[in-house]
């Protein structure tokens, strides 16, 4: 029984990675449609001085926190946070159920009712946090045309998303991730987490 389930998950990762290595001229035009796009925006210097700054921000933060090694013990809760909770998030997306959540300062776990790769690998193409703020700010708009305070949500989008793409860099260029290795591998996870990364 054992080896014949080892024997299903060998040939499932096969398939897994041949899908990925098919997908990676889609990966490919992803990165470059993606470009183009946010190219053709770069001249708005109003949008982007206020998020680069946002950025610049959490990279002078984490600089900091990694002087302090205490301060990265604590750190890495609010990751395992936005972590699980965007697994939770694209399980609800799917209409799975959610049993429960356990949040470590290192590491994490949920409970659902069932999974796919797109649940599985959510967490390294939904920047939660970012997310989170950019929909407070779009509501916020919506209610008060002209609002004053969107420069300020905008740089705070921008912290976040530096906080996304560091501890993704961090998770993905380390050794794999149980996540990812569920998923099939690296080659289709980074293919779908790149795709994915683009639409988002």
């Amino acid at each position: 029984m054992g080896r014949h389930i080892s024997t299903t998950k060998i040939l499932r990762s096969l398939f897994r990675a041949a899908i990925g290595i098919i997908l990676l001229p889609a990966a490919c035009a992803s990165i470059v449609s993606t470009y183009k796009l946010l190219f053709k925006t770069l001249t708005n210097i109003n949008f982007y001085k206020p998020f680069l700054i946002g950025a610049a921000i959490y990279l002078v933060i984490d600089v900091l926190i990694r002087i302090f090694p205490y301060a990265i013990k604590n750190s890495n809760a609010s990751y395992v946070l936005a972590h699980e909770l965007s697994h939770a998030f694209a399980a609800i997306l799917f209409l799975k159920k959610i049993y429960g959540i356990k949040i470590r300062k290192n590491h994490g776990s949920i409970k659902m009712s069932g999974s796919n790769f797109i649940i599985g690998l959510a967490p390294y193409f939904i920047p939660f946090y970012a997310l989170i703020t950019a929909a407070v700010c779009q509501t916020m708009t919506y209610f008060f045309p002209g609002m004053i305070a969107r420069k300020y949500f905008i740089g705070i989008t921008g912290f976040f998303i530096a906080f996304h793409f560091r501890h993704t860099a961090e998770m993905l260029l380390g050794p794999i991730q149980p996540d990812l290795e569920e998923e099939g591998g690296r080659i289709f996870s980074f293919t779908v987490i790149i795709i994915f990364s683009c639409l988002t």
